[in-house]
């Protein structure tokens, strides 16, 4: 929790803020008009919420303009059974200071700013993450999943792609000899693949610290592309099949009647025998236009019919 010395930081930050310009301020920029207004007196606050049943915590913040009535009689009429609501921080200021001290918080915290799942009924905005350590427990894993799979926009920190099986992701203790902190959601083979990267890490002599560097110089030199192929990744040489072989060897003396013996089969495709193949096919597809032409020669000699019924040869007619 804050310390009594750092509420008083905070308020004096604030102040050094106001003295400087304020445009960027929502409340100065509708307020500004109404002097008497903005240095009414209001008080910041700074909640911590405990959902009774599951033990999940969260905190949130808000300004109370008026600061006649009590502060725990103010929260009790809320009336939520099902919360445990504890004060962290009170300050005592201006609507303007107020207004600032929350402006500054939000800018500071927006990595703990978090959405508490609809079934716990604690639909109000404003509400971060705990800003100290603390033990969840089983019971919690469920809102804590489900409130950091809402922030991420149910999409997977690692993979980037929309969640599947959404797990928990947290640093273990005994393995990895990490602080058991929860990080984020991630899908369930991005987990498991995390995992096997953080307990494979020490085999290689890779210390934990090192390991997030280790993994971007990773992805680095997995992006980088260079002109030079190592030996042993040589493509294989095609090999001259048996379907190709048997049509060049029915047609090769047919295409070449003067020789007489047949050349031995090679093993590996070559610009030789890639020629020899292109000259056998040009061969087969003239051939085969000859015996189309020849049909048609054929069908113009038919026997055909004239009007009064005799008949008469094609060529005749």
């Amino acid at each position: 929790f804050l310390l009594a010395s750092r509420m008083f930081d905070v308020l004096e930050e604030a102040q050094q803020e106001i003295k400087k310009d304020l445009s960027w301020l929502h409340f100065w920029n509708h307020n500004k008009r109404d002097t008497e207004y903005i240095y009414s007196g209001a008080l910041f606050y700074r909640i911590l919420v405990t959902h009774k049943e599951t033990k999940y915590m969260f905190q949130k913040i808000g300004i109370i303009e008026s600061i006649e009535e009590p502060f725990d009689e103010l929260w009790n009429q809320y009336k939520w059974p099902d919360f445990k609501i504890e004060p962290i921080d009170k300050i005592e200021c201006s609507m303007l200071e107020a207004h600032t001290i929350e402006a500054l918080f939000q800018k500071y915290n927006s990595h703990l700013k978090i959405t508490v799942p609809n079934y716990l009924k604690f639909n109000i905005n404003k509400t971060y993450e705990p800003d100290f350590i603390w033990q969840a427990k089983s019971k919690t894993i469920k809102p804590i999943r489900d409130a950091y799979q809402f922030k991420q926009k149910n999409t997977c920190v690692i993979c980037g792609k929309p969640l599947e099986k959404p797990t928990l992701d947290h640093v273990h203790i005994k393995k990895v000899r990490g602080t058991g902190l929860i990080r984020n959601v991630c899908c369930s083979m991005c987990n498991t693949f995390l995992a096997r990267a953080e307990n494979n890490a020490r085999r290689h002599s890779i210390s934990n610290e090192d390991l997030p560097t280790v993994l971007r110089n990773m992805a680095q030199h997995l992006e980088q592309e260079k002109m030079i192929i190592h030996p042993t990744e040589i493509p294989k040489q095609e090999k001259v099949g048996a379907r190709a072989w048997n049509k060049v060897k029915k047609h090769y003396f047919l295409l070449y009647p003067r020789r007489k013996t047949l050349p031995n089969r090679p093993k590996y495709v070559t610009d030789n025998w890639l020629e020899l193949v292109r000259e056998v096919d040009e061969y087969v597809m003239n051939t085969e236009l000859e015996k189309i032409q020849q049909r048609k020669k054929k069908k113009s000699k038919r026997v055909i019919y004239d009007t009064s019924g005799n008949i008469e040869d094609s060529k005749a007619s």
